[in-house]
């Protein structure tokens, strides 16, 4: 398993410190449509907290030209994202030549994608994949684990083992102690697993094919 990071160059649009000045007055309770992925979630700025507003702004062109030239993909090479919300990573590796599929549990973000790809992007969950073995030349999935139920994370990490062929790249967010564990939790309830980076390692170091992997801290 290695340690890499294709997002370094994408400018954070909100920080530990903004996030923990929003959450000083309080925040209004995360409605039941956001816990469903919806609106609320997504593009709800009266929230507070989440992404209150999640367009596109192009960060993610050279991320992807990285991620194709690390993984030697080309034209035509098979791409699957997990957790795809509206696709605007794989709208980027769509307009490299790359066939790419996507996966989301929210029909929201589904029903909201890019409009060059929502074709490409289906609903479903983790533990489950609609897609045959080794149908992917790389799996993705880009700060989607921790929100995985602990107990379904070894079917969501099978899963993206067995529809892979090449390369599987996380990017997890991870937690440095119990501050860190009490703000993620609530900044994002819909957090799941809220686990060191250490934890993650011995999770993800049972997977059949080992994952690249980013460790990001929300604080």
């Amino acid at each position: 398993m290695t340690s890499i990071d294709f997002f370094q160059s994408v400018a954070a649009t909100r920080g530990a410190a903004d996030r923990r000045q929003k959450m000083q007055g309080g925040l209004p309770p995360a409605s039941e449509d956001y816990f469903n992925f919806g609106a609320d979630y997504f593009d709800n700025p009266d929230l507070g907290i989440g992404y209150g507003g999640y367009d596109y702004d192009g960060r993610y062109g050279g991320a992807a030209a990285a991620i194709c030239h690390h993984y030697n993909l080309l034209p035509g090479s098979r791409i699957l994202e997990i957790g795809c919300a509206k696709g605007f990573l794989l709208y980027e590796f769509h307009r490299l030549g790359l066939a790419v599929s996507g996966l989301d549990i929210s029909d929201y973000a589904v029903s909201q994608a890019h409009p060059d790809i929502q074709r490409f992007l289906c609903l479903g969950d983790t533990s489950s994949l609609p897609y045959p073995d080794d149908a992917f030349d790389l799996v993705l999935a880009k700060e989607i684990l921790p929100h995985v139920p602990e107990g379904r994370l070894p079917d969501a990490l099978a899963e993206c083992a067995r529809v892979s062929r090449g390369g599987i790249y996380f990017v997890v967010q991870a937690v440095r102690g119990d501050r860190d564990r009490e703000e993620m939790a609530a900044w994002d309830p819909t957090h799941q697993v809220l686990r060191s980076e250490a934890w993650w390692h011995a999770a993800l170091a049972g997977m059949p094919k080992k994952p690249d992997v980013t460790f990001k801290f929300l604080f």
